[in-house]
């Protein structure tokens, strides 16, 4: 990270992040899973639907949303600027959670902004969707904006966090790191996702398309 709060007084260890790759799924079927270890306990169980084939005639139910942060109903993170709309959004989110197929998040994830704990809180508040239906997201100038080459608008919006807890907690099917941008087949939909916080200067980048 690349400079405070989130590397002095709004940094807290993580801990440990895992992440698993799954192959072999059969389409459309329902999976059912859970999370820890015979010696911590394991979590409540989840499940997700295994993606049906790219198909121009399925229908696909898709979530899209942005700049959703992390509020609390009494108003307990005011003092770093909470986003109260975002007790209503994942209230709706996890009443659509059987009716969705996929969820996409589209910048200013947590609004962290340096503080690592609000990372926690925010997964607290998504985790009955996110559990259960595929949660693709693309980063922000809240997650990724900083004084750095990378960075198109030069602005300290997030807080030092220069884009490391989002793309550690977020592995998306992006080319490299602080490379965020990807395309995924779902259903009828070719979904194209882009960041609007990293240089697109003509013949900088390229973004791969599939059957490219």
């Amino acid at each position: 990270m690349c400079g405070s709060p989130a590397i002095d007084f709004g940094y807290r260890d993580p801990g440990l992040l895992h992440k698993a790759k799954l192959s072999g799924l059969q389409p459309g079927l329902t999976y059912y899973y859970t999370c820890g270890d015979q010696q911590f306990g394991w979590s409540q169980e989840f499940s997700f639907r295994a993606a049906t084939p790219a198909n121009a005639s399925a229908t696909t139910r898709v979530v899209v949303y942005g700049d959703m942060g992390n509020g609390h109903v009494d108003g307990t993170w005011q003092v770093i600027r909470e986003q109260p709309g975002a007790v209503n959004t994942s209230r709706m989110l996890r009443g659509l959670v059987n009716q969705t197929d996929v969820v996409f998040h589209i910048g200013d994830i947590s609004y962290a902004r340096g503080f690592a704990n609000v990372w926690d809180e925010f997964f607290d508040e998504v985790q009955a969707v996110c559990g259960n239906v595929p949660y693709m997201v693309c980063i922000g100038n809240h997650e990724r904006n900083w004084n750095e080459p990378t960075s198109y608008w030069k602005s300290p919006d997030s807080m030092g966090e220069c884009g490391v807890p989002y793309e550690r907690r977020f592995p998306m099917p992006r080319p490299a790191l602080d490379q965020p941008w990807y395309n995924i087949d779902y259903g009828s939909v070719h979904y194209l996702v882009m960041s609007t916080e990293h240089n697109f200067t003509k013949g900088l980048h390229s973004v791969p398309v599939s059957g490219e």
